[in-house]
């Protein structure tokens, strides 16, 4: 009787095992993936590590004059969530010390300790939504833009629990939410939406870049497109929504804006500034 629990307790301890390593195979395959984007087929086993066989995958690669680290990781910031995918992007210029947060991040009141202020904007939706604190307000509020703020909102609705942590401490800008992401859909996403973070963040510091109002664009020096990644030398056009640059045969083609969730068919040509929609397919 023994012998027969030990060999039916064996037989389970092994298809739990197996189930297991199914499992993070196809984690460290989803991160395999989206790798391939930013480092091409030859690099991706460089850039997708795993330091212990139990580990978590981290993937690392470079992204225009930047460095982005991505992985998933134990953490107490948020409530009823003890692990967070993980997004960390080092900023080539100094933003100050600042966050983002939604009401759910359990570690707001440090944030005294911290001596940061907090701040508060017009909009109703954002207030209502976050929380947001700095130890300079003013050089925060620069940074947080119309553009910046909303895409802030698009990463909180992307995450399962609609929670976000945005924190941006001089040179290092990280961006988490208490979900463990695995699938390669879902973690494309995450990651294009943190770069998108990072690119409207990278226009608010450039020279020569303003968008003083709706219907005006000042042309942007080495903005590449986020549909063909390339950089936009001439006919470059603007999202009405989210002001996202793009080549203006790549809007055409896809229809419609590329940043996630934004979905405007409508732009604004840089040239001519004047406002029009993508011809329609088919």
């Amino acid at each position: 009787m023994i012998q027969i629990l030990l060999i039916g307790g064996a037989i389970f301890a092994f298809v739990k095992l197996i189930g297991f390593w199914g499992k993070r195979q196809s984690w460290i395959e989803a991160y395999q993936q989206v790798g391939r984007r930013y480092l091409g087929k030859k690099s991706v086993q460089a850039g997708v590590s795993c330091p212990t066989p139990l580990s978590s995958p981290t993937l690392s690669f470079g992204y225009r004059n930047s460095h982005c680290t991505v992985s998933t990781r134990r953490s107490k910031a948020f409530l009823g969530s003890r692990r967070v995918t993980h997004a960390g992007i080092l900023l080539p210029w100094n933003c100050g010390d600042w966050e983002v947060t939604t009401g759910e991040f359990s570690s707001w009141r440090s944030f005294r300790n911290r001596r940061k202020s907090r701040l508060t904007f017009e909009q109703p939706e954002f207030q209502a939504n976050f929380r947001v604190a700095a130890q300079k307000p003013q050089v925060a509020k620069e940074h947080l833009n119309d553009q910046v703020r909303w895409q802030i909102e698009q990463i909180r609705r992307f995450s399962d629990s609609k929670n976000v942590c945005i924190q941006v401490n001089n040179n290092l800008l990280t961006v988490a939410v208490p979900d463990e992401i695995r699938t390669q859909r879902r973690l494309d996403d995450f990651v294009r939406l943190s770069l998108k973070l990072y690119d409207l963040l990278a226009l608010t510091k450039a020279a020569g870049v303003s968008f003083v109002q709706q219907d005006a664009v000042a042309l942007l020096e080495d903005v590449q497109c986020p549909i063909c990644s390339e950089s936009i030398e001439q006919q470059m056009v603007v999202c009405i929504r989210c002001q996202t640059p793009h080549c203006r045969d790549c809007w055409e083609y896809n229809g419609q804006c590329a940043t996630f969730a934004c979905q405007e068919t409508r732009f604004l040509d840089a040239a001519t500034k004047c406002t029009q929609s993508a011809p329609v397919k088919g």
